[in-house]
């Protein structure tokens, strides 16, 4: 410790009081920059929620993380010219630093110009249940490099905004009724009208199941062994997740009463 101390003593002796003030005024500019980085955040957040962009909880988190990060690089860069580095030709440099970059951050770039994409095109919103590329989950948040959804197993999911760029995009939460489907199989020597009517039952008295269009259970293919069918039902999005498995759980019950299986 104390050669540390004699060590900043004679830095300061040699290269003067300016230099040590000069440094406390960079760290000064760099504290003040990120202190106006939240102040700015928490000034534009209400803003923002009075305005069309707090409607969208994606878009609001976006431009305030843009416009923090914008405020900690000014204050970046004035804190190094305080210290005397020459940022003139930093910033004249970057072109040719910015084809090198390109290259070495090339995926980078590419989930923010998706991300940006995404934005202008909003293919969903926060809080909307979504199927992106096979992978089911809520909408939580969008960075400029990431998706994040939420599953219904609890897990936070990073999805690249360019692979959600890529893949199929299934928003459940921009429809209101969901179709249910079921495909069975009767053996031949069962008697198939008698099931089908037990399961027409089943569907025609569940009062969560739309009228229109009506549920069928229709023949799909006469296979070599079995009649095989699907089970066309219409619900609510609310109400999809337990029909499904009620309806599948008495549709089972009649298959295993009538022999069909």
């Amino acid at each position: 410790m104390q050669g540390i101390l004699e060590r900043g003593i004679s830095w300061a002796q040699t290269s003067g009081l300016g230099a040590v003030l000069n440094l406390l005024y960079a760290i000064l500019i760099f504290a003040i920059g990120l202190l106006l980085a939240r102040i700015a955040v928490r000034s534009l957040r209400p803003l923002f929620d009075r305005s069309r962009i707090g409607q969208d909880a994606l878009l609001k988190k976006f431009f305030l993380r843009v416009i923090s990060g914008a405020i900690v690089i000014v204050a970046t860069v004035s804190a190094l010219a305080q210290i005397g580095v020459q940022v003139t030709p930093i910033i004249a440099s970057l072109g040719l630093t910015g084809v090198i970059i390109g290259f070495a951050f090339k995926d980078t770039l590419s989930n923010l110009a998706a991300g940006l994409l995404i934005l202008i095109y909003r293919p969903f919103y926060a809080g909307h249940t979504v199927d992106i590329g096979g992978t089911l989950g809520t909408v939580d948040e969008l960075t400029i490099v990431n998706t994040q959804l939420i599953t219904p197993d609890g897990l936070r999911v990073y999805l690249p905004n360019s692979k959600v760029w890529e893949s199929k995009i299934i928003n459940y939460s921009t429809i209101k009724h969901r179709r249910l489907e079921l495909s069975i199989s009767v053996k031949y020597e069962q008697d198939f009208d008698r099931v089908r009517q037990a399961i027409q039952e089943i569907l025609d008295s569940d009062g969560r199941i739309l009228k229109d269009p009506p549920p069928s259970v229709q023949i799909a293919e006469l296979g070599l062994a079995n009649i095989n069918a699907r089970i066309l039902a219409w619900t609510s999005l609310s109400d999809f997740g337990s029909v499904r498995d009620e309806i599948y759980n008495r549709v089972r019950i009649v298959l295993q009463r009538e022999g069909a299986v």
